[in-house]
């Protein structure tokens, strides 16, 4: 994880070698630092750009019906999908 200059949140991460010990406090701590960079607004960007890219792709594949349907269903549950 690169946090440099981010001492308080380096310390409450040392080696980062063991995600699963992650209090809520930290994730609140984490979640706080990502959000005041834009990092989620940032991260639906490029996840819209990828699904429409993806639905474009889609229909210019000559798919039989129910493949089309199923990749359909894919993409929009990917697209519903919260941050």
């Amino acid at each position: 994880m690169y946090l440099e200059g981010h001492t308080h949140i380096q310390a409450k991460l040392p080696g980062c070698a063991n995600l699963d010990t992650i209090t809520p406090e930290l994730a609140g701590t984490i979640r706080f630092w990502m959000k005041n960079r834009g990092i989620p607004e940032k991260a639906l960007e490029i996840e819209g750009a990828f699904i429409k890219h993806a639905r474009e792709n889609l229909k210019a594949l000559s798919l039989g019906q129910e493949w089309q349907d199923q990749f359909e269903e894919v993409l929009s549950f990917l697209s519903e999908r919260k941050i």
